[in-house]
């Protein structure tokens, strides 16, 4: 059996660098359309005992919106639940989050339309809890 030639083996060096190559930008998308959920513009509509109530909005059609609620608890020594409220003609939508003591939860989303009335609420595992009222035209964009 012959050893391989010097070119043989370039080539085989060149294509593991091919794929390497690969990996790498395969993996740099993946990082960059995860980047703005995590990078999203959260604003403060609430703030409970180390714990932050953020929310942003995304434009869907006309005069509705995607309304996303997540707990900034980072600042906290316990569990802290946050929630956005949708009142709308009587009737209420919500959507609540959980994030545990040093840690941001995920996030949830509440159709709005402009003109609905808008909640934030903040809570713990007790029971106690506070709200308060905000604008949709004053919560920024995700």
């Amino acid at each position: 059996m012959n050893p391989p030639s010097p070119s043989s083996r370039r080539v085989r060096g060149g294509g593991r660098l091919v794929s390497l190559a690969s990996a790498a930008v395969v993996t740099g998308t993946l990082l960059v359309s995860t980047a703005p959920a995590a990078n999203a513009a959260w604003g403060t509509q609430l703030m409970f005992h180390g714990a932050t109530v953020q929310a942003c909005k995304v434009h869907v059609e006309g005069q509705r919106f995607q309304l996303r609620v997540r707990v900034n608890n980072r600042g906290g020594k316990h569990a802290h639940t946050g929630a956005i409220f949708r009142i709308r003609n009587g009737n209420t939508a919500s959507a609540m989050v959980r994030a545990g003591a040093g840690r941001v939860s995920g996030y949830k989303s509440l159709v709005v339309r402009s003109g609905d009335r808008l909640e934030a609420g903040a809570g713990e595992g007790d029971g106690i809890g506070l709200g308060a009222i905000f604008r949709l035209k004053d919560t920024p964009r995700c």
